[in-house]
């Protein structure tokens, strides 16, 4: 066994009576063992002067005798309530606070994760366990406990995944543990959808979505996330979860109603939007042309601010004022066309800042489309001053994080030719008038973000997506093209874990083709950056050693 923690006081006067169903204690699980663990108190005896305790994975031990018991460091010797307060910390893998005293270690049992032995006789024990757990937390939801029932889902999925799978992204990799483990999340985002915690709902979808549902379980994962949105007050960005629900199962009828709601509040805030938009224009001084201006003025301040607030890197902002700028009628038909065509963009980036992918997608998607449809006409097109090459490259990273990969193959082609055609892309830190050129400060910020969206890091990042694709799609030789260049674009980069991660993932290629010497040479290189990575490492100890040094000798002067 591993070692033990230090050991904690030991509970000298203290009786049952001092401790209450669901204090934490520190115990071990058999009388020969030197292991503590923290563990939960779930019946006291007074008259046997023992208690029955659980320890984390779901073990019971039963008849525990007061004196094998000893207080969580801190608690001193006091009360069971002390020992509570001691283990308040203690959290689920979402960050949320369990509670202690609720009576639900007493009342819900869990199972037992199996060993490692069990798992290597039978593979299927892990299922078998997840299976179990999450039925307990069905259960649970049949009886309207909702609290509890989101509690069990979510410890279901992080006790499966730590006892047994060596990491979460292992866990997630095995499509028989992902399955189940995706319905946890989604289970436990009903409850809270159910207690009226629409953002707690949100987390528990983000969540299930990573477990990659299929099928059913996909069209339960967005609705729910969907109405978590509309929940609080975010119609335009549930609208294209449940457009994709309704999509997959349109005779669903929460989806339908789903969606019926969120296109009705699009609508009435896009009402507000012309309403307040044309609010200062008196019709009996000014015809229908000057209402136009003025619709075409209110238009043009909310892109300058909405843009103005990405450019500060304040995406929420800038979402919330060109968001609905792009549902009104400002942006529909052809007089809409440049509004919509600036609207997508920055609503596009701004939500793909936020890591609203499936957003972003639709979004962007809606700004390439303008664009053409503009350039068909003869029609002249502003693009955004923060570049064409970054709408391309977060349209491709966004269509590739919503698993449309065919499309994200061909933006991704698009954006290095983009980036191949414009060439690379300063920084304009010169001063304002510097060889007759006018530079605003909004200028420099958007020229930051052109030359980061044609940087060797992103080409080299754009490489990696098409290597990944092309090695899912036609095999592992489809894919060596793209991880050498993206290897030598990390290189050109400088970023070492960004140079580290394309050499490993040449080797591994090379590894499943077969080639020993190329497997070898990959490896070596990566041997080569990880003594970088050291040396730097060590160069910033150094220099934060000597930083403190002589901030010492200032004080002592």
């Amino acid at each position: 066994s591993t070692s033990a923690p230090p050991t904690p006081p030991v509970m000298s006067s203290a009786t049952p009576r001092t401790l209450a169903v669901g204090s934490w204690v520190n115990a071990c699980r058999e009388a020969d063992d030197d292991d503590w663990e923290l563990c939960q108190v779930l019946k006291v005896d007074t008259d046997a002067l023992a208690v029955s305790l659980r320890f984390d994975g779901g073990y019971v031990a039963s008849g525990v005798p007061l004196s094998r018991i000893r207080l969580p460091a801190g608690a001193g010797g006091g009360s069971g309530g002390a020992a509570s307060a001691s283990a308040g910390d203690k959290t689920d893998k979402l960050g949320l606070q369990l509670p202690i005293d609720d009576g639900y270690a007493a009342a819900v049992m869990v199972p037992s994760p199996p060993s490692a032995e069990a798992i290597a006789a039978d593979p299927e024990a892990k299922y078998r366990y997840i299976d179990e757990y999450k039925a307990a937390g069905n259960a649970l939801f049949k009886a309207e406990q909702y609290a509890w029932a989101i509690r069990t889902y979510t410890d279901a999925v992080d006790r499966l995944t730590r006892h047994c799978y060596p990491s979460r992204d292992r866990m997630l990799w095995d499509y028989l543990a992902r399955g189940p483990c995706g319905q946890c999340y989604s289970n436990a985002a009903l409850c809270a959808l159910k207690l009226g915690d629409y953002a707690h709902a949100e987390t528990l979808c983000e969540h299930a979505m990573e477990c990659r549902p299929e099928d059913a379980d996909l069209t339960k994962v967005l609705l729910r996330h969907g109405q978590s949105l509309l929940g609080q007050s975010h119609p335009s960005r549930a609208l294209p979860l449940l457009e994709r629900a309704s999509s997959r199962d349109p005779s669903n009828r929460s989806v339908r109603q789903a969606l019926t709601e969120a296109k009705k509040k699009i609508a009435a805030e896009a009402r507000e939007i012309d309403a307040r938009t044309f609010a200062h224009v008196d019709l009996t001084k000014h015809g229908l042309t000057s209402r136009r201006a003025a619709a075409a003025e209110g238009a043009k301040d909310r892109l300058g601010r909405g843009f103005g607030r990405l450019l500060e890197g304040a995406d929420e902002a800038a979402a919330a004022i060109l968001e609905p700028l792009l549902a009104s009628k400002i942006a529909e038909g052809a007089s809409g066309a440049p509004v919509r065509l600036q609207a997508a963009y920055g609503a596009g980036v701004a939500q793909y800042h936020l890591g609203r992918h499936a957003e972003a997608d639709r979004s962007l998607q809606l700004f390439l489309e303008t664009k053409g449809e503009m350039e068909a006409e003869g029609r002249d097109v502003e693009i955004p001053a923060m570049g064409l090459s970054l709408a391309l490259f977060y349209a491709a990273h966004a269509a590739y994080s919503t698993g449309a990969l065919p499309r994200a193959r061909h933006l991704l082609t698009a954006y290095l030719r983009e980036c191949a055609a414009a060439g690379p892309q300063p920084v304009l830190n010169m001063p304002d008038g510097w060889a007759g050129k006018k530079i605003s400060e909004e200028d420099r910020k958007a020229s930051r973000f052109r030359h980061r969206a044609a940087s060797a890091e992103a080409r080299a990042d754009a490489h990696t997506m098409l290597a990944l694709m092309g090695e899912r799609v036609e095999g592992p030789a489809a894919a060596v093209g793209d991880a050498l260049e993206a290897a030598r674009l990390a290189d050109l980069g400088g970023v070492l874990a960004q140079r580290l991660a394309a050499r490993e993932s040449l080797a591994k290629l090379y590894a499943v083709l077969g080639d020993a010497a190329a497997e070898k040479e990959q490896l070596a290189a990566g041997d080569q950056v990880r003594g970088e990575m050291k040396a730097k490492e060590a160069e910033r100890v150094e220099k934060e050693r000597k930083e403190e040094e002589e901030k010492q000798d200032r004080e002592q002067l």
